[in-house]
């Protein structure tokens, strides 16, 4: 049965998956990490910031800011992609993982490379479509 917690274990990888603590780029690959992770929580702040103010301004002094909502939305699409990176690369992204559960403990890592290449696959499907229909 796999449990699951919002933070990340011991057995978390600090960098990202195929690459050990050792070498240069891992270390790299670690700092570069952190710095996302530092600016993701600055962005937060910043957003949070924003929106308090705005809620200050608009309730409480009657003269709301007109910019407040679309920095406020702008401040969460660079979190949410930040934050995205940041997980991804430490392959705690969400998944469902009941059928790669099933298979052998060895098969595993193979299944998720299957996976990424074929979804790379069909992302980029549509764009080699269009390529393809444009070049004749």
């Amino acid at each position: 049965m796999t449990t699951f917690s919002a933070t990340p274990g011991p057995e978390t990888q600090l960098a990202a998956p195929g690459f050990g603590h050792e070498t240069m780029l891992a270390r790299g690959l670690a700092r570069l990490m952190r710095w996302i992770e530092y600016l993701c929580a600055a962005v937060l702040a910043a957003d949070v910031l924003v929106v308090f103010l705005s809620v200050i301004y608009r309730y409480f002094l009657h003269d709301p800011f007109d910019w407040a909502e679309e920095v406020a939305g702008a401040l969460m699409i660079v979190l949410v992609f930040f934050g995205a990176a940041t997980v991804l690369a430490r392959s705690q992204h969400v998944g469902v993982d009941l059928f790669r559960g099933m298979l052998p403990r060895r098969w595993q890592p193979a299944l998720v490379q299957l996976r990424g290449c074929s979804s790379r696959a069909w992302c980029r499907q549509p764009s080699l479509r269009w390529r393809w229909r444009s070049s004749r």
